[in-house]
């Protein structure tokens, strides 16, 4: 009998982000051969090993113990975060880590992951960025007609450069910097600008720096994340507006929250929020995607990365260790990398790219295959499963789908 995956359907996440994700590893699951959310007593739910799939955070361990229970015990409880370990419900963790054997942490790349060793002595963790959908991926075969227009009427590339993402209102930042110990403001404003200044420096570094001796606190974990929540919208805020400065003049489209209608100008468009679910569209009408990466962290790279490639955009985006390591970084056929800290350095390669539609045909052929050969959810899935000791099926890769 297959193995069988549960997976909640809703979520309350910015931009349905956790609600998509649910329903892509749904699929992709459902292309391995396994049966999703069977029903409880069905012939399906009484067949093979049972895997259950959480992001980030539920109601409560008793919620996560009621839905496991009706099918026995879970062969592999998986609980991904696709935040900085920070963000951890750490009581939840608690309960979940000593109450389910099958519990495993993965987190999307690993920084701070050290840190979890220290909070639960033993717990089983690994590392597994994110994936994409198969539908994410752009044809090969209409790249070059693509890229040739901009006339959207004929399935040319009507978006410039598409920058999606969010930063906080000034509003905003001041309710989360009064959630901060008042003594402690003036350092993590401190904090912050260690970290626009020196861009490598992770949270836990620029805190040692700037946080006077002696601190004490009777909830440490929930006390830092608190700093960090404040700490990192100010390093955000600054960098992305930064960076859509450096753009001015050029036709640039920004996806998020309503705060960008403070930059918008003759050339800067807010084209609204958007669903996860309908990213991928955007990206696939972008001649160039600007995709930068979780401010919370240094090393790792976000799904707007993967969405770029995977659509056919000239990929743009903040060099990271990961990035280097993944996709080849500075001087990859598929990407080019820039230092997030030298937003003229980006302006001038946006330009470049947007003046060459066949350097930018050339990078969407090598993205593509990449794509769709390693970073589906698919692919994560059955690494983890793997790991878990449940087989799946065998699955076609996508690439010659694709035109690959």
């Amino acid at each position: 009998m297959p193995a069988c995956l549960h997976i909640p359907t809703q979520y309350q996440s910015r931009f349905a982000l956790l609600t998509e994700f649910c329903a892509e590893v749904a699929s992709e699951a459902r292309e391995l051969g396994m049966e999703v959310n069977p029903a409880p007593g069905s012939a399906a739910a009484m067949g093979g090993p049972h895997v259950f799939v959480l992001f980030n955070s539920i109601k409560s361990a008793e919620y996560m113990a009621a839905w496991i229970r009706p099918f026995g015990e879970a062969a592999a409880l998986l609980h991904w975060l696709v935040d900085h370990p920070l963000m951890l419900d750490a009581p939840l963790i608690d309960v979940l880590a000593s109450s389910h054997r099958g519990y495993r942490l993965l987190t999307v790349c690993p920084d701070d992951t050290h840190w979890l060793q220290f909070r639960w002595p033993g717990l089983a963790h690994m590392t597994m960025p994110h994936g994409v959908r198969p539908s994410a991926i752009a044809d090969r075969a209409t790249l070059e007609a693509s890229h040739a227009t901009t006339n959207a009427a004929t399935g040319g590339r009507d978006v410039g450069i598409l920058m999606s993402g969010w930063i906080h209102t000034r509003r905003e930042l001041e309710d989360l910097r009064s959630q901060v110990p008042e003594s402690l403001r003036a350092p993590c404003d401190v904090l912050a600008r260690l970290r626009i200044d020196h861009p490598e420096l992770s949270f836990g570094q620029a805190f040692e720096i700037a946080m006077p001796p002696g601190l004490r606190s009777s909830n440490h974990w929930l006390w830092l994340s608190g700093i960090m929540r404040y700490t990192v919208a100010v390093v955000n805020r600054e960098r992305r507006l930064r960076i859509v400065a450096a753009l001015r003049g050029l036709p640039v489209t920004l996806l998020g929250g309503e705060a960008w209608r403070e930059v918008e100008s003759d050339t800067t468009c807010y084209a609204g929020t958007c669903n996860y679910a309908d990213l991928h569209t955007w990206f696939k009408r972008a001649r160039v995607g600007l995709a930068l990466n979780p401010t919370q962290f240094v090393t790792g790279w976000s799904e707007r990365l993967l969405l770029s490639l995977a659509g056919g955009a000239a990929t743009l985006t903040d060099r990271r260790v990961l990035v280097d390591r993944d996709f080849g970084g500075t001087g990859s056929p598929m990407l080019d990398a820039f230092e997030i800290d030298e937003p003229e350095s980006m302006r001038a390669k946006a330009e470049a790219l947007l003046a060459s539609p066949e350097v930018r045909v050339s990078m969407a052929h090598h993205a593509i295959p990449e794509v769709a050969t390693k970073h589906l959810w698919r692919h994560r899935l059955r690494k983890i499963l793997e790991r878990a000791g449940i087989e799946t099926k065998a699955s076609e890769p996508l690439a010659q789908a694709r035109g690959g």
